[in-house]
Order: C-alpha cells, then structure tokens, then sequence
C-alpha cells in the first residue's frame, strides 16, 4: 500500500505560530520603532540590485511575504502578506515585516532592489480616481528604509503590469520602465526627479522610431533595457505633417537596429544607448528580441531579401562590444530551459533531462543527464542538481552527478515542496544553502516556505519496499503568517481528518511496539497533530468556526474510545477470552457513558472506530453476556 505523504508537520506549525507574529514588529497601527529586527543588525548585502523576490545580507533575508491582493488595504502599516519581511538567517521563523507596503507589482522579474538603508519598489496607488475609488490597479513607484522610516513616493503609472527596472550608477538611482501613455521608454533619475525618454514611439522629426513592443528589460550589469527600433527610409517633412495632419505617415527601411540602454548613456542620434546589432548590410535583416536570460540577448534575424531564412543569435551582457554568437539550437531558447552559458544548456525531451550545447549541431552535443516521468519546468542548477517543478506543479529536483557510490534514493526524483508551487511568481531562489519558493497548496495559503539543500531524505515504499516517493525532510513557513491564515491552516487540517482516515480511524504497531494511529510514514496520529496545531493558534482560535472544532472533538471522542476498544483486538482469535473481561468492561462503560452524554450519536462513533474493534466488541459482548445476545 502507498503510503501518503505528511502534508503538515506539528512542530513546524507550531514553531512558525509561536514565533512569527506580528507583534513587536510593527503590524496594524504601524510603528517603526517596534521593528524587531534592525537594518543596524543585517550586515552587509550579498548582492547589490535585483534579487527576484528575496535578499541576502550578512545576518538577515528580506523577502517578499507571499502573494498580497493589489486591491487590499496598503495604506502605510496596513500590509502584512505582500509586505517586506526581514528574517534572522539563524532562525527563519524569528520574521518581523519591515516595510508594510504590498510588494505586488506584477513584473516578477523586477523584484527587490535594495540599495544602502532603502529598498525602492512599486505597490499599487493608495490615491482616490475621479469617481472617489482607491485607483488600485495604479502602480505608485516608492522607496522606504529598511526600517519602515522615510517612505517617500514618486509618481505612478497606470497598470499594476507594467515592466520596469530600478538601476542604480554612480551615486544615484534610477527607474526605468515603459511609458504606456506615450509608449515611450523613459529613465527617470530619483536624486533629482527628472526625466529622459530614451527611445519612443512616434512619427515625429527622428530618424529612428521605438518599435511597437520590441523592448526587454534586463536589470544586469547595469544594462537597463534592450530594444529594436525602426528606421525611417524619408526625413521629417513639418509641412506634409501639418497638411495631412493624423493620416502623415513615413516608409521604413528594410532593416533596423537593436539597442542596448545603459544608465548615463547620451550617445550621439537621436535614440539613446549603444547599438549592439545593425540591420544595415549588403542583405538587410530585421532584428526581433527573443529572450533575455542568463546574462544574454538571444536574437532572430530574418533576411529581409529571403524571408523564409532566419538566422539567431546570442550577444552577452557583460560585454556588448564582444559581437554576437550564432545559435544553431534556437528550439531551446526559452524560458522554460536552464542556460547555464551557450555551451550548458538543460531542457526537457521525452521525459529526460537533456544537456546540449546552443552554439554546437545538437547531434554532436547532445547528452541525456536524468530520466524522470514527472519533468515540467526546469527552473535552475545548484551543483548536481536540477530543480524544476514537476507535472503535479510541485517542485521537484533530480541528481545529474556521477551516480558512482549512489543509493536509489539519491538517483531519483526528490520532492522539495510539500505541495504545488506557484508558477506564475517569482521563481524559487536559493539563499544560504536553503531552497525559497511559494506555497500554493491550500496548506500554504501562498507563503513563502523553505526547506535546506542538505536536508536528510525521507522515502516511502510500497509493500514490494519499491520505493514510490522520496522527498527532503523539513519543510517550514518563513516571514510572517497572518493570525487568519494560521488558523485557516489549521481548518484545512481538521476538515481533512474525514478524508484522511477515510471516516473510520486506523491503529497499528510502530517499530517500538507502541499501538499508534497510522498515517504517513513515519507513522503518526494525525488527531492528535491537528489538535496539537489547533492548541498552538492561542488568541488565533478564534478565526476557528465551532463546526470545525466540532470536527476535531469528534475524532477525539472516536480515538479515545478506539483505544479503550483496541484491548479487545482480535478477540474472535484469543483462547483465554476471560482474561479480556476488564477490558470489556471498560469498552461497556464508554459505550454507556457516550450514550449518556448525548453529545454524538452512538452510532456515528461506532462507525467511527479504528479497523474491526466494533465487530470484536460485539464478539466478547456476546461471550460475556450470552443471555443478552
């Protein structure tokens, strides 16, 4: 028989309850001057700029605190899920929100960027439309210190979408991001509120025209943005503007060109950024972005002259001088691929992990790394593992090293989450040798959870001892859980308990020799878990309904009588059955007594108790009281 998998761990809940509340860290009424946790006491940045949804410094991580709803309150020291959370490296679950804005910009390859005491970032605008309502689905671009001080406000766009990117050169930092309204690419400078279009989409007197769409924000070695711009075959005319008014329209040449825009770049033209691909040749091409990834701009390029040929290539970031590579694999340009560099690269065929080389003919390049028939997503490679998520959206991970010396274990898919991830989130981000990622199981309730790279491997057999799942050890919540979350956590746990046990609970022998309710492997007694999780809520009970605590007292009274009744365990097969009278006396007085108290109907109970006992109570009743039976 499979067995199933814990979704819940009690003393982790527990831990996490006791431990990340609100209190002493700002929360409702905001005040900064109870935020536990201390910019003073986070040591030095890992990483300067953008950091996905989470930060590393000396002592501390900063991260997002799960996904927020744009349309919840976000005035000032409102926000705690979606809000920034510092938390103590050494212990995860000491968390304490530091900014309590909501971090629900939805451009999730922007995230954090902190810089000195501050973190700059977009939340949705907290200003009233003309109609009176809070313009919500606005993104209000802010930065605050780490310490919930110095919250100041720049301006605001009008789509919680849009892209941008915060860079920062020199001693300042700068926004850039899309300007819908004027479909125009704009840096705007923080120190001294102003503004440079740097590329824009128009017919006015330029030479050169912003493509529609044809931007990609990068956010690496201070390259802000990548971008194609069309070319104008015929110079501005004023007079055929003003005659034809809206109609006024130029050709375009047949080629155009690719632009990369770093901070302070003032080149000479009219568009600003340095040209990294011109279509200008004997053959004209026209370029088109493909992807932005693993420090590179990966292009295709059509022969303007032969439609049908298209050429790709790959030009890096670090070096934008060093020219371009060409690409013979352009299929396995994509986001869903891991590209380590342009001769490392990992995808998904037929169920197994494949490593090739861009650059190279894929016959020649080609290696099979890993097999597993749950491949999804490939996400990242950490040493000699890939982590992906998997086709049941958890994420998942599998050893690509040498397989000398390996147990079986070792060699095969590795559960990492408890339950599904979210896809459409930041990406899991490893820090200080622990995997981040978001829960999006119902237990997780969108958290952020983590589990070590390291942890110990738990396995579950079937009853061949094959091996049906195998998964790390030690799954916990980190940051700051809402007291209705815990609680509704804690709901999903009790109400599960019905589906759990199938309705009737279930004894059998540990190791030890203990009887023990079954559950999972290790064995344990899933009632006593939820309520063990359900004590922990303290002040939190009370988001618990009645009906639900009703729940859990039921399995209660049904485990305990089952215990009393297990003495009479296979009572059809004892020879000496007299010696079990004490024991039916005892399984007689609870039967009595639950009548009695009118509390649960007896047979609802009855019905309840672990495997045959109803049925080898009944037995010693009828040797015990023949003329009654």
């Amino acid at each position: 028989m499979k067995k199933i998998w814990k979704k819940l761990l009690v003393p982790a809940l527990a831990l996490i309850f006791a431990l990340s509340g609100i209190i002493g860290c700002g929360g409702n009424g905001w005040d900064p001057s109870k935020v536990a946790l201390k910019p003073s006491d986070a040591g030095e940045l890992k990483e300067t700029g953008m950091t996905g949804f989470i930060a590393e410094t000396a002592n501390y991580v900063y991260m997002i605190n799960g996904i927020g709803g744009s349309a919840e309150d976000n005035s000032f020291g409102a926000p705690v899920k979606g809000a920034l959370v510092a938390a103590k490296k050494s212990d995860l679950s000491d968390a304490c929100v530091v900014v309590p804005k909501l971090f629900v910009a939805s451009d999730y390859k922007a995230g954090l960027f902190i810089d000195g005491d501050y973190v700059y970032y977009g939340t949705p605008n907290t200003d009233k439309d003309s109609s009176g309502n809070v313009a919500n689905t606005e993104l209000t671009f802010a930065r605050t210190k780490l310490d919930g001080t110095g919250f100041e406000t720049y301006f605001s766009i009008p789509s919680l979408s849009s892209e941008y990117r915060f860079i920062k050169s020199g001693e300042s930092v700068y926004l850039v991001y899309y300007d819908t309204e004027n479909s125009a690419l704009v840096s705007y400078n923080t120190s001294d509120k102003t503004s440079t279009v740097i590329a824009k989409t128009s017919d006015e007197a330029t030479s050169e025209s912003l493509a529609s769409n044809g931007y990609k924000f990068v956010g690496a070695a201070d390259c802000a943005v990548v971008y194609t711009v069309d070319v104008y075959e015929d110079t501005f005319n004023q007079a055929e503007k003003d005659a034809l008014g809206d109609s006024y329209s130029r050709a375009t040449a047949n080629y155009n060109k690719v632009y990369a825009y770093k901070i302070g770049d003032n080149n000479e033209g009219e568009c600003k950024g340095t040209v990294i691909a011109n279509g200008q040749k004997a053959i004209a091409e026209k370029y088109a972005l493909t992807l932005i990834k693993s420090g590179y701009i990966f292009l295709s390029s059509t022969d303007t002259a032969e439609t049908t040929s298209t050429v790709n290539y790959a030009i890096n970031l670090s070096d934008l001088a060093s020219g371009v590579d060409k690409i013979v694999n352009p299929t396995y340009v994509s986001d869903s691929n891991i590209i380590v560099s342009l001769t490392e690269v990992y995808a998904v065929e037929s169920e197994r992990i494949a490593k090739l080389s861009l650059t190279e003919n894929k016959s020649t390049s080609l290696e099979y790394v890993a097999k597993a028939s749950t491949l999804g997503t490939l996400l990242l490679k950490d040493g000699d593992f890939i982590y992906y998520t998997n086709t049941d959206s958890e994420l998942a991970r599998i050893y690509i090293g040498n397989p000398d010396g390996k147990e079986e274990k070792d060699l095969m898919e590795q559960r990492v989450s408890e339950g599904s991830v979210s896809t459409s989130w930041y990406a899991p981000e490893i820090v200080d040798g622990k995997i981040f990622y978001l829960d999006n199981s119902t237990d997780g309730q969108s958290y952020v959870k983590y589990v070590s790279t390291t942890a110990d491997l738990e396995v579950e057999r079937d009853d061949d001892d094959k091996i049906t799942l195998c998964y790390l050890k030690g799954n916990a919540f980190a940051g700051v859980v809402l007291g209705q979350d815990k609680a509704d956590i804690v709901t999903n746990q009790i109400n599960a308990l019905s589906t759990t046990l199938s309705g009737s609970i279930k004894f059998d022998v540990d190791d030890d020799g203990n009887v023990v309710l079954v559950e999972g492997e290790p064995k344990v007694d899933v009632i006593t878990e939820a309520r063990a999780a359900y004590d922990a809520l303290g002040d939190n009970k009370k988001y618990v309904s009645e009906d639900t605590l009703a729940i859990l007292e039921k399995y209660e009274e049904a485990l305990r009588i089952s215990k009393v009744f297990y003495k009479l365990n296979d009572f059809d097969k004892v020879a000496d059955k007299d010696s079990l009278r004490t024991a039916y006396d005892n399984a007689k007085s609870e039967l009595t007594a639950l009548k009695n108290s009118n509390k649960y109907p007896v047979a609802e109970i009855r019905s309840m108790l672990a495997e045959n006992l109803n049925y080898f109570y009944q037995e010693a009743d009828k040797h015990f009281n023949p003329t009654e039976a």
